[in-house]
């Protein structure tokens, strides 16, 4: 993992996969093809503000 996109780098997950990343760890997410993606946090892990 590090700091920047690099499509060379990213790891190709099957369907029906599962991964998880740290809280505070840059995510990104790169597509070939027609894809859905569910993504889940912990609300305290939200760095939106409250409202």
């Amino acid at each position: 993992m590090g700091t920047t996109d690099d499509h060379d780098k990213a790891q190709v997950l099957p369907a029906g996969s599962s991964f998880a990343m740290s809280a505070g760890s840059v995510h990104s997410f790169f597509a070939d093809g027609d894809t859905i993606i569910q993504l889940n946090s912990y609300p305290k892990d939200d760095p939106r503000p409250k409202m």
